[in-house]
């Protein structure tokens, strides 16, 4: 047995009385109280406690297999803890009191203590794991400095002798309380895994490496200072299937090799220059033609922004916008991958990609640089953006905020954020 993430399982599908009722005859699943007990007698701490709520939901993970999420409280001290229904097994815990009157017990004492939990909680998986190990203090407490409290360990599962770490066993001991604090159990119990017998040696694999990826000088870009350093160039990973050589993604897949294009429409351009310059770079558009002067759609543009920085971006939009929004890039309101790009949004976008939002969004401080008028929302951004030296006006000096931006434009803007 074994179940997905305990956080997962928390808020899975719960069941309706009337299903739970039902599931539980048929599957043959322990109950909330059974499920309570096994949960006391692994963790003192809870004996005596009071039940306030218990959840069955199915795993995730795990085909066929239900887990009960139970809420316990005691003296003002709250316990959580998720088991599973088919067979009773703990997968994780946690139990905060305020409580932190006692001796300091010793590690020994407190390995001793936590390696009696596993054995009596989750043997066969720790049968398959190994103990992570640790770094030691790069400096020594001082005199004032009390030695931590905690004792915490981490086992990983082990496939043919190859780490899984996906799979794994956390503990946290309070030495204070002589109490296990947190308690993980992640596993996968249909897990399948490779043959190891036609791998190719470390030797071929990075001789791969080597050969399939462009690796030399290059120059990176740490918070605006330039420096020098041996990498690979356009690389968002480096992982390869063991057996063919091919080069693969997260998701085990082989990757398609996405050939740089040539674009055939930018002779004597006013940004051809730049964007031959970002095309050796690695940010370019797809296609073998630039289209200088047609409007750039709003994924477009991130994608040459996610580009210049070296991020990933993933090739499912939803996906993709996912991650601009969690980077704070975009606004929910704002996400219109196939829509048109005004000058002003997408000098608010790099702003925001730069990590200056809240200082565009400061009051009375910006004094717009153009002879046209900008929404008062966008011009901190617009004014920073002409402050960093990443756009201008045109001769009349107008900056025509709400037009919308070009391809060549968004070139332009890239190539001095670039820059900056």
């Amino acid at each position: 047995s074994g179940g997905g993430s305990s956080n997962t399982l928390a808020s899975g599908n719960a069941f309706t009385p009337e299903e739970l009722a039902e599931i539980e005859k048929a599957a043959n699943l322990i109950s909330k109280e059974d499920a309570m007990a096994k949960v006391t007698a692994a963790f003192p701490a809870t004996d005596g406690a009071t039940l306030k709520s218990a959840t069955l939901s199915a795993d995730t993970i795990t085909k066929d297999q239900y887990c009960w999420s139970l809420s316990m409280e005691k003296d003002g001290a709250y316990f959580y803890a998720t088991v599973v229904a088919n067979d009773g097994q703990i997968i994780s815990y946690s139990g905060y009191s305020n409580e932190e009157k006692g001796t300091l017990r010793s590690e020994q004492a407190a390995k001793s203590a936590v390696d009696s939990l596993l054995q009596s909680i989750c043997s066969e998986q720790l049968a398959q794991s190994k103990l992570q190990e640790t770094e030691p203090e790069a400096v020594p407490l001082s005199e004032s400095q009390e030695e931590s409290p905690y004792y915490s360990v981490r086992y990983v599962r082990q496939a043919n002798g190859i780490p899984f770490v996906n799979n794994s066993i956390s503990v946290t001991y309070n030495r204070k309380t002589g109490n296990v604090e947190w308690f993980n159990c992640t596993w996968y119990p249909d897990a399948e895994f490779p043959d190891l017998s036609n791998c190719k040696t470390e030797a071929d694999m990075l001789s791969l490496l080597f050969d399939s990826l462009d690796y030399g000088l290059i120059y990176r870009d740490l918070n605006g200072a330039k420096y020098l350093c041996y990498d690979f160039a356009q690389v968002t990973n480096a992982l390869f299937d063991p057996v063919s050589g091919d080069r693969i993604g997260y998701d085990g897949e082989p990757i398609e090799e996405e050939e740089i294009p040539v674009y055939t429409d930018i002779e004597g351009h006013w940004c051809q220059d730049m964007a031959l310059t970002l095309l050796e770079n690695g940010v370019y558009f797809e296609g073998g033609k630039l289209n200088p002067e047609s409007n750039v759609t709003q994924a477009d543009f991130l994608r040459l922004l996610y580009a210049s920085q070296q991020w990933y971006a993933d090739s499912d939009n939803d996906v993709f916008y996912q991650d601009v929004v969690r980077r704070g890039i975009l606004t929910e309101e704002e996400v219109n991958p196939a829509g048109t790009v005004t000058r002003a949004a997408g000098a608010r976008y790099i702003i925001r990609l730069m990590g200056y939002d809240k200082v565009a969004q400061l009051p009375g401080i910006f004094q717009y640089p153009f002879a046209d008028t900008v929404s008062p929302s966008d011009t901190g951004y617009v004014t920073l953006c002409y402050g960093f030296g990443i756009l201008k006006g045109d001769e009349q000096g107008y900056f025509h905020p709400d037009q919308p931006l070009t391809r060549s434009a968004a070139i332009s803007m890239v190539y001095y954020k670039m820059m900056a």
